[in-house]
Parts: C-alpha cells; structure tokens; sequence
C-alpha cells in the first residue's frame, strides 16, 4: 500500500486547485434517510439499506465538505487544506509530545468520529503530522473526542491516528495557515474530521482499476461526485460464497452497512463509499451493488479492516442511461426551437445542469449518463409545458415519441385566505389523473409562487390541469406516508385547456385540521380519502386507522382488503370542518 500512498500525494499536489474536493465532500440525498429510486432496485435484491439511526448533522454543506474554521464568518478554507486518504501506517506514530500545545499560534484539531460519522471518545490516543518537507509534529490525548497539535509550517502533510482497538486510514493536509482566520475567540484553529473503525467495523473501499479514488470518475463526466454517487451503493452479506449464475443469499444477521445518512449529514472520504458493522466474526463475503448492479464479492477474513472493490469508468457509463426526444410544433409539427427541456431527478442529490437544455433548429433534445430513478421532465415554450414522470432502469436508453408545444399565454392565478385577502402562498400544478395521490402528478419542487397581491402565473397545456395552493409547514412525497402536504391549502382546482375559466383563477386557502378514520372491518388493509375530483389526498396501508390533516370539504372514504377489494364506502361531509369518523 506504500506505492499507493505515494501515487495519492502527486495527485493531491496536481489537484490542489480542486482542494474542495480532496478527502473529504458532501454526498446529497432528497430526503434524509430514505433511500432513491435506484436504491429500490438494491432492496429488491436483499441488499443491506444505509443505517439511519444517527442525528442528522445539519451543518451546511460547504460547511461539511471541506476542514472547518470555528465562526460563521471564516472564509472557506478551500485553497488553504483539503485532505486525501492516503495508506496505512505500517507501526506506531513517532514518540508523541506529551507537552501542552500553545494556544497562541496557528492550530490543528482533529475531531474523532465513528464510521457511522458519530463523535467517538478514544481511550487513548495518538495523533502525528508529517509534513513532506520534513517536519513532524505529534499529540497524545486521554479519554478525548478531539485532540491539538500546531501548525508551525505550511505545505502537504500526512495525518496518522493511532487509537488502541482502532484503524485509521492516513489523511494528506494541504496546509496554507494565512488563509486560517481567527474564530470568535481570537485563535487560528483548522478542523478537520477523523474517521477511526474500531476492531468489529469493515471499510468499503472503491478505486479505478488503476487504483485512484472512484469520486475521480464523476470529473471524467465533469460532474460532482455527490451527483453520481449520492446514496448509489448497497451492501450484501453472506456467510457463503458467491458461486454459479446466482447471487449468494443476503443474511442480515452477519452484518449491517452503515451508508448515506442524509445529504445534509453525511461526509464521505474519497474511497470510501460505508462500513459494515459486523454482527458476527468473520469469515463472510461482501457483495457490492451500484444503482442495484453487482460490483462484485470479496471476502473478509478474522483482522480484516477494510476490503476493496474496483470501479471502472466503462462499467459505470454502461449502467447509466440516456433520453432523447424532439420538440416540435403543435400544429404544424415542425421542429421547434427555444422550447426548454429539463430532467430533474426526485432527488436533490442527482439534479444537474448538465440534464438541462434548450433546443436548436432541429428541437432535439439528448441526456446523456442519466442515474437510474424517477424524474421529471418538463418541455416549456413560452408559456405552454409538457410534464411527464419518467422511471429509469440500468443502462436504459429510452426514446420518446415528438413533444408538441405552442405559443400560448399562461394561466394566471390569485391566492387568497379565508377572508379573500391576497396571501403569499407556493402554487402547484399538475396533470389531472383521478386516482392518483399528488405526489404522483405533482413534481416535487416548488416553483411557482404568489407575490405579495396574491398573483402568479403558471403554465398551461394541453391536457386537463390540477391545481393547488399551499403554506407549507413541512412536506414530503415519500410514498409510504399518509400526505405529502398538510397544513394552511387550497382544494384541489381542476381547469380544461378547452374551456379556460375567467382569469385570473382563485384559489381559496383553508385551515386544516387533524382528524382520524377508523375501520372496524377485520379484513382492512388500506383506507384511502378521495375529494370530489377522485384525488387520493390521504392514504394509509397496514392498518384500520389513520391520522391526517384534512380541510373543509366533502370527501369519499374507502376500505380495501388485501386483494385490493373494496369492502366499504362511505362520504365524510366535512363541509363545516372535519371531525373523527368511524366505519362500521
């Protein structure tokens, strides 16, 4: 691993102008700790889902990615230290400097973390700086979550932890102490995370074929690595090994993968993508899936720390997929051009500016190396749009049929509230489909809003739209809940692109209230509430009661079985505010 460590100091010094990215950055999630859409694809196999255990850390990326300063006010320290993981130490860290480090000049504090990125509190340890013009420096520290040691030079630098019961995996500082501000207490502090695995703990490492970190590939694409990698790997465990045309069997009693947490909360080395937390002592096999693809197996033998898998940037432009469409005139059917396209993942972590364009004389469109999972796609010419939910599976090329816009004014809008005063409110719209819940037709980013006069204007189509006004208190479209929206909204508005009401349209906000629906029916397995206009606005699975927030209005309540059978229906006439309701 010598050469290794060697090889990773060039590169460190070569893309020192991209320190922002060294050792350490920000992988980027939709929604804390669930997993996407390609990540379906992994648990649908068996593999082990990302622990989601810990608090979310919910510093800012910036914040995250890069060593830290102790104020707000600090400028980011990304052209003065970066880090890069580097090799082993082959022993023990030379004789640490049992003196007290002063306080008056420039300081270094490595903050311990488990590799499940909680504060973890050494016993004992030791910390040493080498830097590679020749200076050394070390610390020891009882009983401590963080430790100093000074920064009396400037340069690249290694970083090696040595903790009884525990690995670590060498870390390379560029160090450039002007750029080191005075925090709120007047000291010169540069903060960097350490991520120590006790005994029982196994990293997942990911490198090239030529044994560079595996982020290195997203700037082949000349993407970020949070956009390719975000929440992508799945682990698997077996106590057998892998053999034949199919898979070993998952057994979750062996160990737990410990992944992304959240893309707010979770601080990933370059080579690393988890660690399994092992519940029994080896030997066992782990088996490594991207977007639901099998990177391979290896074995983890008795001492074993960490084991490897090889990335390449072929295998991974094969399991990416592509869209390719044309716009074209409505009427005429001529190539259209200025229309805008955008492919925006569900997931914050995957959108792209690369997955937006606008279109040329021909009106063709193609998205390349597209991460497998749901997106929307919106067409906007003008004020007319073509939205549709799109799924993409590995290595899917798809090709849609012509997209035909025209020039057409939008729609316009007044929110108002109770008292029909013009409120500020986020105003969604959608493609009209009864029986759907709104996550399905509703894109999940907000982008439409009322000023300050209650007015917006949104885009029109030409199929059937739904419309609706929100004061948002907190959403999600997270499939297993019961709403993606509670709260301050409007009812749902349905407007026919053949018979355009006045303008401009108005929706009325409401309060809402907590209700709850119960099913004396043994046999309930799902309960869904329908407005007039057949829109699922609540819905619950797994159980004979539910608890939502639910506005002024009439509503249909059903009870389906296991078969998806309806058993019951009846009408909640909540028009004079929502109460309790019980089916019999």
């Amino acid at each position: 691993m010598s050469s290794r460590a060697g090889s990773t100091r060039v590169g460190a010094l070569a893309l020192l102008a991209a320190a922002a990215v060294a050792a350490l950055w920000l992988f980027v999630r939709d929604d804390d700790t669930e997993l996407d859409g390609h990540s379906e694809a992994g648990r649908a196999l068996g593999g082990l889902e990302s622990s989601g255990e810990s608090a979310v850390d919910e510093r800012a990326p910036a914040e995250l990615a890069q060593p830290r300063g102790n104020d707000a006010a600090t400028p980011p320290l990304r052209a003065d230290a970066s880090t890069r993981s580097g090799a082993l130490p082959s022993g023990e860290a030379s004789t640490p400097n049992r003196t007290a480090v002063s306080t008056g000049g420039v300081q270094l504090e490595v903050m311990f973390q488990s590799p499940n990125f909680e504060p973890l509190h050494l016993a004992r340890v030791t910390a040493e700086l080498e830097f590679e013009a020749g200076a050394r420096t070390s610390a020891e520290a009882v009983d401590a979550a963080s430790l100093r040691l000074p920064l009396d030079t400037d340069g690249v630098a290694t970083l090696r932890i040595v903790a009884e019961g525990h690995h670590h995996r060498a870390q390379e500082l560029v160090v450039e102490r002007a750029r080191i501000e005075p925090d709120d207490r007047g000291q010169r502090v540069l903060r960097v995370d350490a991520v120590l695995w006790p005994a029982d703990w196994v990293s997942i490492v990911v490198e090239t074929p030529d044994g560079r970190p595996f982020t290195d590939l997203a700037a082949a694409f000349g993407l970020q690595p949070q956009a390719l990698f975000a929440g992508a790997f799945v682990a698997r465990v077996s106590a057998l090994p892998p053999g034949g045309g199919d898979p070993p069997p998952h057994d979750s009693t062996l160990a737990k993968f410990h992944g992304t947490r959240g893309h707010k909360s979770f601080v990933r080395e370059e080579r690393g993508v988890g660690a399994l937390e092992l519940l029994r002592p080896p030997p066992l096999w782990v088996g490594l899936e991207l977007y639901g693809a099998s990177l391979g197996w290896q074995s983890i033998a008795p001492g074993d720390w960490e084991v490897r898998f090889t990335l390449g940037v072929d295998t991974l432009d094969a399991l990416l997929a592509g869209l390719e469409f044309i716009v074209v005139e409505q009427l005429t059917g001529a190539p259209l051009a200025g229309a805008r396209a955008e492919l925006r993942a569900d997931s914050p972590a995957h959108r792209r500016a690369d997955l937006e364009a606008t279109t040329g004389p021909d009106g063709a469109v193609r998205f390349i190396r597209v991460l497998p999972g749901r997106y929307e796609l919106n067409v906007e010419y003008e004020h007319f749009q073509h939205q549709e939910f799109l799924e993409f599976a590995i290595a899917e090329r798809r090709r849609l049929g012509p997209i035909r816009l025209e020039s057409r004014g939008g729609l316009e809008v007044l929110v108002v509230d109770a008292k029909g005063r013009p409120a500020r409110a986020s105003v969604e719209i959608g493609s009209y489909r009864p029986g759907q819940r709104p996550a399905e037709f509703f894109p999940q980013s907000l982008r439409h809003h009322s000023d300050a006069a209650g007015l917006c204007t949104v885009p029109t189509r030409a199929t059937p739209m739904v419309l609706r006004a929100s004061v948002e208190i907190g959403r999600t479209n997270k499939p297993k809940e019961v709403q993606e929206v509670g709260g301050t909204r409007s009812a749902f508005l349905i407007v026919y692109p053949t018979q355009l009401p006045p303008q401009p349209v108005r929706l009325t906000l409401a309060e809402s209230k907590s209700v709850q629906v119960t099913s004396s029916i043994a046999a309930t397995a799902r309960i869904d509430i329908l407005d007039p206009n057949g829109i699922v606005v609540a819905r619950a699975t797994g159980t004979r009661a539910m608890q939502f927030d639910s506005i002024a209005g009439s509503y249909e309540v059903r009870v389906y079985d296991e078969k998806g059978e309806i058993l019951r229906t009846a009408t909640a006439d909540w028009t004079k505010g929502p109460r309790d309701l019980r089916l019999d």
